[in-house]
């Protein structure tokens, strides 16, 4: 079908289009649609491929459109000669920081974000910021304001109490920032609801069809996720490579990495990373040094049956509480952000601008900057311990140096040595989990910290009668 260019030019009238700061080839159209609010979308997403033929079809009166891949050629085209073509810095969920004023992106139909500023908070369509819609955006429920205690809510769908509770409640405030944050781990053994809250943080902060993600196997493909998500989940991880570890870090305290446009040119393609990660997995995890100093430490311990809930239960609940729990939030940050302004932290941090802001948030929660410098302290030794001191490790080692002294080398069933290991271990029994299987798992996690021990282990589960596990002395 032979393409109407005036009926295109008409078209093109109604839409105003941007360059990304950071990625001159991605463009953006901005345009109304459903009741006159103002729609954002990249010109490659289907969204805005169906507008254009919608409106082709309105403008021309006909029934059928020509083809889409044309109109959006010439648009690139004459963005590429106009050099005045503004720029801008697409925002994915939330945008600006606490000192200056947050919005947060609900994604509903009518585009409304929630806008903090001036100590309060209110619901509106008329944002600063450019934020962007894409395929997994899952929109947000209307906050509520209430009485409600936000540690008493979140209670609900965490084993966290004490210190641990109240630690991870400003974290998770903090985090509907768009400054930086720490990352959190979220290390436990099989049934403690590390899964569940962590699908539960999402549902809360950043809503989307993809509520946790397996780590990806190529570099590539994490540094997409990362792009393209404000929260970046990660279910059941056993070991962080040296690259993703590095990348990570960029993630959490905000930059971008640069890769080629294609194989065949010598474009680069900048990718803005600025998130807010989780980890959760059996055990613990291998961690590079700059890392672990940008991580909150959470060991949840196994849920009792009185405890433990259905899904459908779980998901009832949290419907019902996700309204009051984020009419808290914004409550507490609304009073946080006319403290920030003064603020003055006493202890300067690597992670300066999230430590900030999260004394800001405790003292609204009614600590004083002495008590929240303690919640800090005591997790970073958490965190510590548990780097250099892992239990499996240690348990292994103990093992290997006891009854087995002599031994290069011992061949047992992971069952039979899970029992003896677990037997020896001058450390509480609850560290080595519950099951062999599970101490088989996290083992394998631990292969490079047991190397530097002074063992190589080999946990074989090929076979048809359970797994192996060999332990093999180095030598000096």
């Amino acid at each position: 079908m032979k393409i109407d260019w005036n009926v295109v030019d008409t078209i093109l009238n109604n839409i105003t289009f941007y360059t990304d700061t950071h990625d001159r080839y991605t463009l953006y159209a901005e345009y109304r649609k459903n009741k006159n609010c103002l729609e954002f979308y990249p010109i490659d997403s289907n969204e805005f491929h169906s507008c254009l033929r919608i409106w082709y079809r309105h403008v021309s009166g006909l029934r059928s459109t020509p083809n889409v891949g044309e109109i959006l050629q010439y648009i690139k085209d004459e963005s590429n000669f106009f050099e005045e073509l503004k720029s801008v810095e697409p925002q994915a969920r939330i945008a600006g920081n606490l000192k200056d004023g947050i919005e947060y992106f609900l994604a509903d139909p009518l585009r409304q974000v929630i806008a903090i500023r001036d100590g309060r908070w209110e619901l509106t369509s008329a944002s600063c910021f450019k934020f962007l819609s894409t395929r997994n955006f899952g929109s947000q429920v209307v906050p509520q304001a209430n009485n409600e205690d936000l540690l008493d809510l979140l209670a609900k769908f965490t084993n966290l109490q004490g210190d641990n509770l109240t630690l991870f409640a400003i974290w998770f405030i903090q985090a509907f920032s768009g400054g930086s944050h720490y990352g959190i781990m979220l290390s436990a053994e099989r049934g403690s609801g590390k899964s569940t809250l962590t699908k539960a943080i999402s549902k809360l902060l950043d809503p989307s069809e993809v509520d946790t993600s397996l780590l990806q196997t190529k570099l590539e493909d994490f540094q997409n996720y990362l792009a393209n998500h404000y929260l970046a989940t990660f279910d059941n991880v056993r070991e962080i490579p040296t690259d993703f570890s590095d990348t990570l870090c960029t993630a959490i305290t905000g930059g971008t990495v640069a890769k080629r446009k294609l194989f065949s040119d010598r474009d680069e393609v900048r990718l803005k990373l600025h998130n807010t990660v989780i980890l959760n997995g059996i055990g613990i995890f291998p961690k590079e040094s700059d890392l672990a100093e940008r991580f909150l430490y959470f060991k949840l311990e196994k849920l009792k049956p009185e405890q433990s809930k259905s899904d459908y239960e779980l998901k009832k609940l949290l419907e019902d509480s996700r309204p009051l729990i984020l009419g808290c939030v914004f409550d507490l940050l609304a009073k946080a952000s006319t403290i920030r302004k003064k603020l003055r932290p006493k202890k300067p941090t690597r992670m300066n601008d999230a430590y900030a802001e999260m004394l800001a948030i405790a003292i609204a929660m009614g600590l004083s900057e002495t008590e929240f410098d303690r919640l800090i302290t005591e997790n970073t030794k958490q965190l510590n311990k548990a780097c250099l001191g892992s239990p499996i490790v240690q348990a292994v080692t103990e093992y290997m140096n006891g009854p087995h002294a002599g031994k290069r080398k011992i061949v047992e069933s992971s069952t039979h040595f899970y029992e003896k290991v677990k037997a020896n271990y001058s450390g509480p029994k609850s560290d080595l989990f519950s099951r062999s299987a599970e101490f088989s798992k996290a083992l394998k996690a631990e292969c490079a910290t047991l190397m530097k021990a002074g063992f190589s282990s080999l946990v074989d589960d090929t076979g048809t009668t359970g797994s192996t596990i060999t332990i093999i002395r180095n030598k000096n």
